[in-house]
């Protein structure tokens, strides 16, 4: 269920003023700017943060670990470079047993790169640690009450901490895991088959075996942990410029607890805006 009312851009933050954020919007010589504040969030309790911290150093090691597979497998390719493209497809094999390799050795390092992949993307090993890790990295860091999203009547000139939609619509979102890992591409491997698979990008085995093989040798969980946590937290503004009509339309959507929506009117309307009761 939602609640709808028509309210003027000055009064944006008084309609969010239970929401745990700062909204400015204003105009100054033709240019409007839009700034989002964001809070921490306060949705996880200090037992959820602690063990998410916890949650994260496990994965980090899970990585470390796909990491060293991977050196072990490229110091092998390395020394039998005919034998890449056909390593780089078979990391994607349906199963183990039907993995074509030319000695027990090459086998055996394709499948440990392969155990090493599930590991990280399972995060932990224990039933359903995906979801948990999932669900505790939504409630510890995400501030927001709902994906945010801004859609302007011209394009923007500048843009600050949202992510580009097109050249007139940006998101106010935190960063997913996902996109924390995958922004982690190539700082201590490459070619790295599991940001490609983290992306869904259609993994090509021969430009990976022309690619120059690197596996950094002395990563520890500890920088892995620090460098993904630093990806994952809510930048401290997200701010958004452009030349013309103050009007802006925004939405929240896409999550699961109660999320916000603005319409702003056009051609002289006021803003309207929406937002769904907290316990819908």
């Amino acid at each position: 269920m939602e609640h709808s009312a028509l309210i003027a851009n000055e009064d944006l933050q008084k309609f969010f003023s239970d929401v745990d954020m700062t909204i400015r919007l204003s105009q100054t010589e033709g240019v409007n700017e839009l700034v989002i504040y964001p809070a921490t969030s306060s949705r996880a309790t200090r037992e959820e943060r602690e063990e998410f911290q916890r949650r994260v150093l496990v994965a980090s090691r899970a990585l470390v670990d796909y990491i060293r597979a991977a050196r072990n497998l490229y110091d092998y390719l390395d020394a039998h470079p005919q034998r890449a493209e056909s390593a780089f497809t078979q990391l994607f094999a349906e199963t183990d047993e039907i993995i074509v390799a030319t000695t027990e050795e090459e086998k055996d390092l394709i499948v440990d790169m392969r155990s090493a992949m599930t590991r990280v993307s399972q995060t932990a090993p224990e039933p359903k640690a995906q979801e948990r890790f999932l669900s505790l990295a939504d409630r510890v860091n995400d501030p927001f009450p709902g994906i945010i999203t801004i859609q302007l009547p011209v394009a923007y000139t500048s843009i600050d901490g949202f992510k580009r939609i097109d050249d007139k619509t940006v998101r106010a979102e935190v960063t997913s895991p996902v996109e924390a890992l995958t922004a982690l591409e190539g700082r201590w491997l490459s070619p790295d088959p599991l940001a490609a698979a983290f992306r869904e990008d259609k993994w090509d085995p021969a430009a990976a075996a022309r690619t120059p093989r690197r596996a950094s040798l002395a990563v520890t969980p500890d920088e892995v942990a620090a460098a993904f946590t630093e990806q994952i937290k809510p930048k401290q503004l997200y701010r958004l410029r452009w030349v013309g009509s103050a009007d802006v339309s925004s939405a929240a959507v896409g999550r699961l607890r109660p999320s916000a929506e603005l319409v702003a009117g056009r051609d002289g309307q006021r803003p309207r805006a929406k937002r769904p009761r907290s316990g819908s």
